[in-house]
């Protein structure tokens, strides 16, 4: 009799201790822990929102060889972001086009989202949105399942979210309306792929050939804005180190990974120079020279952001800086 009661209560703790290490609070939901076997089955992991979740509307631009794509993006709260996206606080926006965005006449950078009952679905595995058929080179996005609900409006420059408040602040400190402080981040992969520019052949691109983004954009201006080097690196110029390799869809190898690429240097320069309160709050213009490989993109930005992305060499085009920046 002893003995069968053992067997029992063993077998019931062994139960008790699957089911509840199967489950982990993350922030304020309860998520299944078995990435591994989300990896295996190629299941995204989903994280719902509370409703009436505010989010800022950024619209995005990704220049092709020979096209141009527009859509919008949403931004989360630095600190949200870190918590739960590894730092990715900006992502595309699944279950409202456009055009309906567009239609309520939002503004990139002074607009905010309210949704409801949406939720962020995140790639674990980065081979498997690489290949998907309706691979964007995204692993990340927010998913809006209530169209009608969605409510667009408009913040002041007072607000944090805004996309001047960080500029309005600094210049009330320097009273200099015409210095534009910026960075240039140089990032390498685990597998040493990084533009063949150096440090300092992006920094004369940059910052001090006759035809550069400085001189173009000095140019441009009428002198009236001056393109500053940060008083960091390389004149201006980092080089850091991220945790992804770049990569594309053997079949389709215009797509890849940008995305992923993209917030991997995003993430790792925020950390490195980001200060207290974010890159937004330090830079004026974050200018990212990713690793070559990851598709046939040449650049993409978002209007009225601080940060902007260049593949292969591109970032040695003052054509290209200067569409994407200006």
């Amino acid at each position: 009799m002893n003995n069968k009661f053992a067997t029992i209560l063993a077998i019931a703790i062994a139960f008790a201790i699957t089911n509840t290490s199967a489950l982990k609070i993350r922030g304020s939901t309860i998520t299944n822990t078995r990435d591994d076997e989300e990896q295996q089955l190629n299941l995204p992991r989903r994280h719902l929102l509370e409703d009436e979740y505010e989010l800022v509307l950024y619209k995005k631009i990704i220049s092709w060889p020979d096209r141009e794509e527009l859509s919008w993006s949403c931004e989360f709260p630095r600190a949200y972001a870190q918590e739960n996206f590894g730092g990715r606080d900006i992502m595309g926006i699944v279950g409202l086009n456009k055009e309906d965005i567009d239609s309520r006449n939002a503004v990139s950078g002074e607009s905010i989202m309210k949704i409801s009952g949406a939720y962020v679905e995140q790639f674990l595995d980065s081979a498997t949105y690489v290949s998907a058929s309706d691979n964007d080179g995204e692993d990340i996005k927010l998913v809006v399942t209530n169209p009608a609900a969605v409510i667009i409006e408009s913040i002041t420059e007072n607000d944090i979210r805004h996309h001047r408040y960080h500029k309005n602040r600094r210049l009330s400190k320097k009273r200099n309306t015409g210095v534009i402080k910026t960075l240039v981040v140089r990032p390498t992969s685990p597998n040493g792929s990084v533009v063949e520019e150096s440090a300092a052949q992006l920094r004369s691109d940059v910052f001090e050939d006759d035809v550069c983004l400085k001189s173009q954009m000095e140019a441009c201006s009428f002198n009236q804005l001056e393109i500053q080097p940060a008083n960091v690196g390389d004149g201006g110029v980092v080089d850091i180190y991220i945790d992804i390799n770049p990569t594309t869809d053997n079949d389709n190898s215009r797509q890849g990974n940008r995305g992923p690429l993209a917030e991997s240097a995003v993430a790792t320069t925020d950390i490195l120079y980001g200060g207290n309160d974010g890159l937004a709050a330090e830079f004026d213009l974050v200018i990212f020279c990713l690793p070559p490989g990851s598709g046939e993109w040449d650049a993409f930005a978002y209007f009225n952001r601080y940060d902007s992305y260049y593949n292969k060499n591109r970032c040695s085009a003052s054509g290209v800086l200067m569409h994407e920046v200006g």
